[in-house]
């Protein structure tokens, strides 16, 4: 994936609580432009309608971020026809 809105920008706050509403600025940070998202999975269909997943995707060449998600399910069928 390529960020292409990633640029740095001066942001202009004020805390809700405070009666004075002093402001202050601070940049924020530039994002990553270039990273890679890699996903696989498999599916097993068992005899009598039986149904099982997994499913494994991560975040690869990140600056900021580590990511690894894990899905996995087993669908059992009540009756079969």
């Amino acid at each position: 994936k390529h960020e292409f809105e990633d640029k740095s920008r001066r942001v202009n706050v004020s805390f809700t609580q405070d009666t004075r509403a002093q402001q202050f600025s601070y940049d924020t940070e530039a994002g990553d432009s270039d990273f890679v998202e890699v996903g696989a999975g498999v599916a097993f269909v068992f005899s009598q309608g039986n149904q099982a997943f997994i499913r494994v995707q991560t975040l690869l060449e990140h600056e900021f971020y580590d990511s690894v998600i894990i899905s996995a399910g087993l669908n059992i069928a009540l009756w079969y026809t």
